[in-house]
């Protein structure tokens, strides 16, 4: 893949991935916010345990 296809005009790929990746996508007063789906939720939330020191043996540190 070319690394300037993100850049290239396929809106309808970029809003796909942009579906499968996030739920719930809102600007309001120039502040994004989103609700993230699984698995990346549960890649994201593990990591943030991993980083507190909760579980210092998970496997994505």
């Amino acid at each position: 893949m070319c690394p300037f296809y993100w850049e290239r005009d396929n809106d309808d790929l970029r809003q796909k991935l942009l579906e499968y990746v996030l739920s719930n996508i809102e600007l309001k007063d120039k502040k994004l916010s989103y609700i993230l789906n699984d698995p990346f939720r549960t890649i994201v939330e593990t990591k943030k345990k991993a980083l507190s020191g909760s579980n210092s043996n998970i496997w994505c540190e």
